[in-house]
């Protein structure tokens, strides 16, 4: 996994369940990507394989990565991209929708 920087202490917890705890943070613009911070803590007692799909940015489907393989104890910090072309790219964002 790739180190996403420093983490502030807490973001928004969009998983938690079985072990398995995922955290948001603020988003940022990479050119036409939107990219949030994460961090996955693994504490489910078995691997894990994460991959983001399904995604959609204020309604239009977007393609989007964040794979994760990760042992069972690990807490890894990377990030997860959704990649915006003109139908969907816009700063306000009011929508966002993935499963992992």
């Amino acid at each position: 996994m790739e180190a996403a920087g420093t983490l502030p202490e807490n973001g928004t917890v969009i998983l938690d369940q079985d072990g398995v705890r995922m955290e948001l943070f603020d988003p940022y613009w990479v050119e036409n990507e939107l990219r949030f911070d994460v961090r996955v803590e693994n504490n489910s007692g078995v691997n894990l394989d994460l991959e983001v799909e399904r995604a959609e940015v204020n309604g239009v489907s977007v393609s989007s990565f964040g794979v994760y393989y990760m042992y069972a104890g690990e807490t890894a910090y990377d990030y997860i991209v959704f990649l915006l072309d003109d139908s969907a790219a816009s700063e306000n964002i009011e929508s966002l929708r993935f499963t992992a």
